[in-house]
């Protein structure tokens, strides 16, 4: 949860995704409760803002709007 997060002070690489069309964890939740609070120093934050909760993952255009971001991501660390 977002709250072990901040509770824990994760010192590990973190990546926020969140989708503005998405009705179970929005946009902004993510930001706030998740981005914001963390004390993680190597943190990002990709918002998606034409994507629901699943077309995140399997919505058109997800390929290179989400997922190229978060391997681009993954690479450089």
């Amino acid at each position: 949860s977002y709250g072990s997060v901040r509770r824990w002070g994760v010192q590990i690489p973190l990546l926020f995704v969140g989708g503005g069309r998405d009705r179970l964890a929005g946009v902004d939740q993510i930001y706030k409760d998740g981005f914001q609070t963390t004390k993680a120093a190597d943190k990002q934050f990709l918002g998606a803002e034409l994507f629901g909760h699943l077309d995140i993952l399997n919505g058109k255009n997800s390929t290179t709007e989400v997922m190229l971001p978060i391997v681009e991501w993954l690479r450089r660390r």
